[in-house]
């Protein structure tokens, strides 16, 4: 192998290395971002509806993910949109209890309505 050869065999080797810094070096354009718990979140599957806040002026959407199990709200009030912090159904349901009724069930709980009086 002559003196030239050497230069050239080298100077191709360093360029090879060069290229694959430049390649290592250089971000992808791929988004690796992921959920807190390690996974890959699925895509989400959404219902939307409208609720109607009590003594509020407020416009509000309710958005559930019934894939991921989540709910959140989001409220419209003068142009600017605020949002919940999503809740997890499983969480909220992982129970199966159902509600029972408070007071003694003859119109006094405070969910009830009160018991008529009077005839019409």
């Amino acid at each position: 192998m002559t003196k030239r050869q050497l230069i050239y065999t080298l100077a191709a080797v360093n360029v090879g290395l060069l290229g694959t810094l430049a390649w290592r070096a250089i971000p992808s354009n791929v988004a690796h971002a992921q959920e807190a718990g390690g996974g890959p979140r699925q895509r989400g599957e959404y219902v939307f509806t409208t609720a109607d806040v009590p003594g509020g002026s407020v416009g509000v959407v309710v958005v559930i993910d019934q894939v991921n199990r989540e709910m959140t709200a989001l409220a419209s009030d003068r142009g600017s949109i605020t949002s919940q912090v999503p809740i997890k159904l499983d969480q909220v349901f992982e129970g199966g209890q159902v509600a029972q009724p408070r007071g003694n069930g003859r119109g006094t709980g405070r969910n009830t309505p009160p018991p008529r009086t009077g005839t019409r």
